[in-house]
């Protein structure tokens, strides 16, 4: 991770360990996998402007990036 690489605020969730071998489940828009030098789940900033009720979005969003997240750490 480099300071520069996300110029603006954002979001992050990750799970560890990962089970190895890792293939990334798909997470929901606008929600990315990050894989240089850390993984994780991103939401930039930038990609929550504009919402109309960002509270509510943040909230859903992180929901169900958790659904996505909690399985990888059973086993």
């Amino acid at each position: 991770y480099t300071e520069d690489q996300y110029d603006l605020p954002y979001l992050y969730a990750y799970a560890y360990p990962y089970p190895e071998p890792f293939e990334a489940p798909p997470v929901p828009e606008p929600a990315f996998w990050h894989e240089e030098g850390w993984r994780g789940v991103i939401v930039r900033y930038e990609d929550m402007e504009g919402i109309d009720d960002p509270e509510a979005m943040i909230e859903t969003l992180s929901r169900k990036v958790f659904s996505v997240l909690a399985p990888l750490l059973e086993g």
